[in-house]
């Protein structure tokens, strides 16, 4: 099963997610102009980035419980996009990533079944 794991605080899945195709690692680039206002461009960290999304929609929807333990796990233990974290995907393979953006939107899809998309950043 996915799970999310933070030292100490775990968020396991009550399924694994769907997880579309097609998404390609894009290049890092940092730009700003200098006072000149030619443009430098930095590279720092890795030269590649690479962006997971996990969709948990459908039959594999996640239940209340498992909705609240994430937003938990995303505002206190990972501070939002502040922190690094692990993930282990449903072939218990562990990566280290962070969320793409602060917030988590879900839409009730049944009684006690919500709809989310989730975005990584793998480190």
């Amino acid at each position: 099963m996915t799970r999310f794991v933070s030292g100490a605080i775990t968020v396991q899945f009550n399924s694994d997610p769907a997880r579309p195709g097609g998404l390609q690692p894009q290049a890092r680039q940092l730009r700003e102009f200098d006072s000149g206002g030619a443009v430098r461009v930095y590279t720092k960290g890795a030269d590649r980035l690479t962006t997971h999304r996990l969709l948990f929609s459908g039959y594999n929807a996640i239940d209340g419980t498992t909705l609240t333990a994430l937003r938990s796990f995303l505002q206190t233990t990972v501070l939002g996009i502040r922190k690094t974290f692990t993930w282990v995907d449903h072939l218990d393979v562990p990566r280290t990533v962070r969320f793409v953006s602060p917030r988590l939107s879900s839409r009730e899809i049944g009684p006690d079944r919500h709809a989310i998309e989730i975005l990584l950043e793998e480190i």
